[in-house]
Parts: C-alpha cells; sequence; structure tokens
C-alpha cells in the first residue's frame, strides 16, 4: 500500500523559501532563486557570475559550497511544520567537487535523506546547464520544527 502523498508546502511556506531563506542578503549576493519547492525537497538556481568564478576562470568552490548550503537549507524548512517561531542553522556540510563550472546557471537539488528529532540530513546535487554534475553535497541541519 502506498502512502498518501503530502499535502503541497504552504503559500507562507514557499514565501518563507523564496524570500528569507533563498533570497536572503547572502543569496541575493550569490543571486540564488527558488526555482521549485516541494516538501522535502527544493532547487535552488544560480546564473554563475563573474563574481563567482576563480583565477582559472571556473567556478570557485565557496561559490559552490554556498549554493550547497542555501540549497540544503532551503530543503530542510520545506515542511509544513514551519511556523513564525522555527529557527534553524548549519551544523556540518560536506561537498564532493566533480567538475569545473564554467558559465551558465548551476541548479541545486536537495532532498531530505533523513529528518531525526531536531536534526535533517540533506542531499544536494548540483548540475550545470547542460545537466552534467558539478558537485555532491551533504549538510547537516538543526532545525526547530513544531511537534504535531
Amino acid at each position: 500500500m502506498n502512502a498518501p502523498a503530502p499535502a503541497p508546502l504552504r503559500d507562507d511556506v514557499v514565501a518563507r523559501l523564496r524570500d528569507v531563506v533563498v533570497r536572503g542578503p547572502y543569496g541575493q549576493m550569490m543571486d540564488a532563486r527558488l526555482a521549485e519547492a516541494t516538501p522535502d525537497r527544493a532547487i535552488v538556481e544560480m546564473a554563475i557570475l563573474p563574481h563567482h568564478m576563480n583565477g582559472a576562470a571556473r567556478v570557485h568552490g565557496g561559490a559552490l559550497a554556498g549554493l550547497v548550503d542555501i540549497a540544503a537549507t532551503a530543503t530542510a524548512w520545506a515542511t509544513n511544520r514551519i511556523d513564525s517561531e522555527s529557527r534553524g542553522t548549519t551544523v556540518a556540510v560536506t561537498v564532493n567537487y566533480l567538475a569545473p563550472g564554467r558559465d551558465g546557471t548551476l541548479r541545486a537539488e536537495g532532498t531530505i535523506v533523513r529528518r531525526g528529532g531536531s536534526l535533517t540530513i540533506v542531499r544536494v546535487h548540483v548540475t550545470d546547464g547542460a545537466g552534467n554534475g558539478v558537485a555532491e553535497g551533504q549538510i547537516t541541519y538543526k532545525l526547530d520544527l513544531r511537534r504535531g
């Protein structure tokens, strides 16, 4: 027997993901954009800009790690159990760099591996405009949710 599909995210949850989590000051500097959000999943896109590049004309690893963290945070918050009192923070980030990003738009898709009592494990897969894998990340995120 299949479990029923989760309810879509509430409008206020999507607005918080878009306006606070992804487009907060750091996300604005990175030019990150929320492309999609469903329960336990978020996709964040970032056009590759000159300030993301290193001296070898590739996306700097720090920019990729920042995108992974933004996507993971959005994914952790992609639940209808959050409310105005919910708070969270990244606890640990691991990023494996697979290939250089050079131009176009990077797409970071986050999915929940496991939600525990307060810790959430998120996996993020980053691809370039051609769909090639650029980075993989695993993030541990602490999120205080409503119980219920």
